[in-house]
């Protein structure tokens, strides 16, 4: 691959080679491609990606038999190390009644801003700085429960960036609130946990609405009635949408 540097810089090789595809219908398209650390090659043409599955060789595959020995939570974490394929949020328990919580990732040490757009990637100024070593662990938490839904893992104010898109905490706050509820946890509070109908972010929905002024407009004024009345609880068929919006509990 070739590029031209900017006046006073110059650009590291960058190897290439070539990659085709063959698909079911139509003829074989083949292109290239190339690697550079820090110049952008043939910039209006290519982009330059990082990823960790391109990285370096990915040895997931090389954990499950360690994790198919583990005979402890802390023993099929430690098994774990190493594993890039997806991230997962591990969620475990072992026999001598320990339980545990790991996200278990490789993830590149690198600005928050890697996250939201794309950033030069010839100047060298956003650059993996390295692995986060220390994931996100928790084994035999105070209070003996675990809690996750998808849920941001560590604080906004978290030394290494891990991720920028989570689901809200509603959900992980609802289960929480039904476990604490319970008390003594049992495999029918499990089916009633899966079956509850509640709707926690509706709740949020109804409280900014009543902050707002009454709509003139009369179809959105019924609209808005409906929607601050509601239970927040889904029922089976019984559904009502308008202008794209869905009340629960109506």
């Amino acid at each position: 691959m070739r590029s031209t540097a900017a006046p006073g810089r110059r650009w590291r090789a960058a190897p290439s080679g070539s990659r085709c595809a063959a698909p079911r219908r139509g003829s074989s398209r083949c292109w290239r491609r190339g690697t550079a650390r820090s110049s952008p090659a043939a910039p209006a043409r290519c982009w330059r990606c990082a990823a960790c599955n391109l990285a370096e060789t990915d040895l997931s595959f090389d954990c499950l038999p360690r994790m198919a020995r583990a005979g402890s939570v802390a023993a099929l974490f430690e098994a774990t190390r190493g594993w890039g394929l997806i991230d997962h949020n591990l969620v475990a328990a072992d026999t001598a009644g320990a339980i545990g919580h790991l996200v278990r990732a490789r993830v590149p040490r690198r600005g928050r801003e890697n996250g939201w757009l794309p950033v030069p990637g010839w100047t060298g100024a956003h650059d993996w700085q390295g692995w986060v070593e220390a994931m996100p662990v928790v084994i035999d938490p105070p209070g003996g429960v675990i809690v996750t839904a998808n849920n941001r893992v560590v604080a906004d104010d978290h030394p290494d960036y891990l991720c920028t898109d989570c689901h809200p905490a509603y959900r992980a706050r609802r289960i929480a609130e039904r476990i604490a509820a319970t008390g003594r946890f049992a495999p029918a509070d499990a089916a009633a946990l899966h079956a509850d109908t509640l709707s926690p972010h509706a709740a949020l929905l109804q409280a900014r609405l009543a902050a707002l002024p009454v709509p003139e407009d009369t179809g959105a004024a019924a609209l808005r009635r409906g929607c601050s009345a509601g239970t927040g609880r889904w029922r089976r068929g019984r559904r009502r949408r308008r202008a794209g919006w869905r009340c629960a509990g109506r």
